[in-house]
């Protein structure tokens, strides 16, 4: 994403995942759109849809996504890529769709890629640095548990059926991958090994 910044000739960069889509409101929200330039980005509100259906849930975080181009903007954690705010950010009143339309087999695969990647983030970055939720999943399992109370009752996600039912077992997955290599690092560190 840095070398996008460095050879744009654009001012202003859109960035869109392949899994991405524009509402019908935001398409009509971006053709009315000028940007301010006081402002350096946009953030978007996502959302997932699953089977057809939208989750209208803060599930996934909200991303600048609109902003002017500039050098050396994203920075690295993990399997993500984080943009570093250079001014002032506005939010877009309406959101954007993300569909994930990978196979299950390229989807587990990339579910254990990212595993192993943030895992190893969550050792190099100082405890007291850390999120609240990276800090629950410095304990092996532990995440899995307070997502799953967290998603089924705090947000009560079965009320979207089938596809709330999904985005749960989707988010176990993740963080029992995620437990596993955590659990590997401690049983490396207790047996002296230092390969992660």
């Amino acid at each position: 994403l840095n070398f996008i910044n460095r050879v744009t000739q654009n001012s202003y960069i859109f960035l869109l995942d392949a899994d991405y889509e524009c509402s019908r409101k935001l398409v009509k929200e971006l053709a009315n759109f000028t940007p301010s330039q006081n402002v350096f980005g946009y953030n978007f509100k996502i959302y997932n849809k699953i089977y057809g259906k939208v989750l209208k849930e803060n599930l996934y975080p909200s991303k600048i996504l609109l902003f002017k181009s500039s050098k050396n903007l994203f920075k690295r954690f993990g399997h993500k890529e984080i943009i570093k705010k250079k001014g002032h950010v506005r939010d877009f009143k309406n959101y954007i769709i993300h569909e994930d339309k990978k196979s299950l087999k390229r989807w587990f695969k990339n579910q254990y890629f990212y595993s192993v990647k943030d895992s190893k983030k969550l050792f190099q970055i100082d405890f007291s640095k850390l999120t609240i939720q990276n800090k629950i999943r410095r304990i092996p399992f532990l995440m899995n548990i307070v997502s799953a109370i967290y998603y089924t009752f705090k947000l009560n996600l079965l009320r979207f059926g089938m596809a709330g039912f999904f985005y749960i077992l989707a988010r176990q997955v993740y963080e029992t991958f995620l437990s596993i290599n955590v659990f590997i690092y401690f049983l490396r560190r207790i047996l002296k090994l230092n390969k992660i």
